[in-house]
């Protein structure tokens, strides 16, 4: 049976079919809470999505979220650490953690109200995962020794950083054109510790993310045009994921 995969964000819901590893198939649905019988019309747009097909996983990004060690973490106290970070929770929204044995972390973040219930109630067979918490398990896979990674999604881009084993950082920021990813890079090159063998990897996580630039300009600055370069197009980058998803079933 053809399996599926749904990624949720706030503006979105990506519908991933795929058999055997190999993306088979795509739809995007968009979704807008605030309409009225959105809920209900984005059920039966999932319905007929999911018509005799396996769901397995369910996935969301959003760039609220940040990381914080496991071994202080008070599950108690998760409403606070995430106020401490974005200030108050938006309305129809509920924060949750996750936890990332690999970095000995927690990713604490907030998912919307609609989101949870469909998942208790309509979904509850798939996994629930952060994608950034996939993003760091298949780097911690990839046994670097240093990376910096940027993660592509429609409005946001994910930056985490590994020097000699560890994770230096992890954090989500906006940009419209290749240019704001760039220059957020050069800026904060040095913090981010990068050496001749730190390799620069670029996944598109999204299929409306559009910076036909990105590598061209890249290789324009020395700093940069030094590091070895890895790009992974949505589908080559959907492939890898899934493939490492199975494996771990």
């Amino acid at each position: 049976m053809e399996q599926r995969c749904l990624d949720f964000s706030p503006e979105d819901v990506l519908v991933i079919g795929y058999n055997q590893s190999q993306l088979q198939a795509l739809s995007r649905h968009v979704h807008e809470p605030s309409k009225p019988f959105a809920f209900d019309q984005l059920k039966e747009e999932l319905r007929r999505a999911l018509h005799e097909k396996s769901l397995q996983q369910l996935r969301w990004f959003a760039p609220d979220f940040t990381l914080f060690p496991q071994a202080l973490f008070d599950a108690n106290s998760i409403q606070s650490y995430y106020h401490l970070n974005f200030g108050e929770l938006a309305a129809g929204n509920q924060v949750h953690y996750q936890t990332i044995p690999a970095w000995n972390c927690v990713i604490i973040y907030s998912v919307p109200n609609w989101l949870y219930q469909l998942h208790k109630t309509e979904l509850a067979q798939a996994h629930f995962k952060h994608q950034v918490k996939e993003i760091l398990e298949v780097a911690y896979e990839r046994k670097a020794s240093a990376e910096i990674c940027i993660s592509l999604f429609e409005t946001h881009f994910v930056l985490s950083s590994i020097h000699e084993r560890k994770l230096q950082n992890c954090m989500a920021h906006e940009y419209q054109q290749s240019a704001d990813i760039l220059y957020f890079l050069l800026a904060n090159f040095q913090q981010l510790k990068p050496d001749p063998t730190t390799e620069l990897r670029i996944h598109v996580c999204h299929p409306e993310v559009k910076v036909p630039d990105l590598t061209q300009l890249i290789t324009q600055f020395k700093d940069l045009q030094q590091m070895p370069l890895h790009f992974e197009a949505f589908e080559t980058y959907q492939h890898q994921r899934l493939c490492a998803s199975l494996e771990g079933h």
